[in-house]
């Protein structure tokens, strides 16, 4: 799908940071919305989710992880994110539409 749309890009624009370079991805800021958790909750569950995933960003969540949380039931869902179960609830980790999309997600795997 990128080689097909490339040539439709007018601009191209890199940071000069080493993201892309060297893959030196970092999480610099964590937004919590659910009451019930806090930041290292959700760095922890996203790192055990994101263990899996097939995606260069991915590496970013390993200093979060924790054995003492477990993810089972891992998809990679291409062009949205990665969703998986932690302690039986579906967790999606992705861009914004797909993670908060999670209710209608667990009607399709369910379905």
């Amino acid at each position: 799908h990128v080689f097909e749309t490339l040539c439709k890009v007018n601009h191209l624009v890199l940071d000069k940071t080493g993201t892309l370079t060297q893959g030196n991805i970092q999480i610099s800021d964590v937004l919590v919305v659910n009451a019930s958790w806090d930041k290292d909750r959700c760095l922890a569950v996203a790192a055990s989710i994101e263990q899996y995933a097939n995606h260069p960003i991915a590496k970013a969540f390993k200093p979060y992880f924790s054995s003492q949380v477990i993810a089972s039931d891992v998809k990679n869902i291409i062009g949205s994110g990665i969703e998986g179960l932690i302690d039986s609830q579906l967790v999606r980790v992705g861009n914004a539409s797909y993670a908060l999309a999670a209710d209608s997600g667990l009607k399709e795997r369910n379905a």
